[in-house]
């Protein structure tokens, strides 16, 4: 029985650069649909490019995707195959990760702050209301944001009000560090009672540590609102809430307390490697220095024994594949 990936079929991401993808863009080598700055989304979805690789899908070839790098394939990420065609309706799932404005410099990520300039946000202002939008009306998710803090950006704000008041059944999903995701910005937004996740990205769990991965951060800010938000869990008005943190030699150490924390506020505490995407920041381009899941990296041996400790075995504590192999 061949398995069909829901996502080329439900899901779409929107990139800085305009690119779209069905995927995150490293399991499938960058292969985009299109793009957003210079096609119409209808030319994009229902493209050449979409129907090719849903094809593919079908077919159960899966030629573009890295099935090794990608668990979607083996749990629950799937749709039944009458249901899929080559033209689909618009996404059920749209994920935008446009403005890649940021209010800290997290040492993985960039070496000085991110702001989208004037012109770019001029242009992605006008696109809003004539395709943005638009583009979900068949939607049930808006997930925000992948490349900068969705709470720094007036566009992200802007569009997720908007967007709100347009379809009032819509849920959101937002990624974000946490500084300014307080009680009062939320509520700005009018969507409080309907968001269905969020993740925050935290990295440490001692202000020491923090100060030097969240640079520009206040630790104590980042937990009052992680607190806050983990009290609306609990009434019901927030389906999920979850931490992740990128581990690298700089914060391998605090591993302990971040999964004591998650394992307090009854939360997902998502363990993910750090990873070279090629960007300009210092860590970055000394990848190896910094790369603690590698057997090579004088610190290894050491991480590998931590990660045996009883708190990695709780059902709080999510590893991915890579984490998981670091354990001997």
């Amino acid at each position: 029985m061949i398995k069909v990936c829901k996502y080329p079929f439900t899901y779409v991401e929107i990139h800085p650069r305009g690119t779209v993808a069905c995927c995150c863009s490293s399991y499938t080598d960058d292969y985009f649909f299109g793009n957003i700055f210079e096609q119409s989304f209808e030319e994009i979805w229902n493209g050449e490019k979409a129907r090719i690789f849903r094809k593919d899908i079908l077919e159960g070839k899966y030629s573009f995707c890295h099935l090794d790098m990608c668990t979607g394939i083996d749990t629950c990420k799937y749709m039944k195959k009458k249901d899929a065609n080559l033209i689909m309706p618009y996404p059920k799932i749209v994920n935008f990760s446009l403005d890649e404005t940021c209010n800290v410099k997290c040492v993985m990520c960039r070496d000085r702050i991110k702001a989208t300039n004037k012109k770019k946000l001029e242009k992605l202002e006008k696109l809003l209301e004539t395709t943005f939008i638009p583009m979900l009306q068949n939607a049930q998710l808006l997930q925000m944001n992948g490349e900068g803090e969705v709470f720094a950006s007036s566009l992200c704000k802007k569009f997720i009000k908007i967007a709100a008041q347009t379809y009032p059944k819509l849920k959101f999903e937002l990624i974000t560090n946490g500084l300014l995701c307080s009680k009062e910005n939320l509520e700005a937004l009018g969507i409080t009672d309907r968001i269905e996740r969020i993740t925050f990205s935290v990295h440490a769990s001692t202000k020491e540590t923090y100060q030097k991965i969240v640079r520009g951060g206040n630790f104590e800010t980042m937990l009052k609102n992680l607190r806050y938000l983990n009290e609306l869990k609990k009434c019901g008005k927030l389906e999920n809430l979850s931490v992740t943190y990128v581990i690298s030699s700089l914060n391998y150490k605090d591993l302990p307390g971040f999964v004591e924390l998650a394992k307090e506020l009854e939360i997902s505490a998502q363990l993910r490697e750090f990873m070279n995407w090629g960007e300009a920041s210092y860590m970055n381009k000394h990848f190896d220095e910094f790369d603690i899941t590698n057997p090579k990296h004088p610190e290894h041996k050491e991480f590998s024994n931590m990660l045996k400790l009883p708190v990695f075995k709780n059902e709080f504590c999510l590893m991915d594949d890579v984490i998981r192999d670091c354990i001997k």
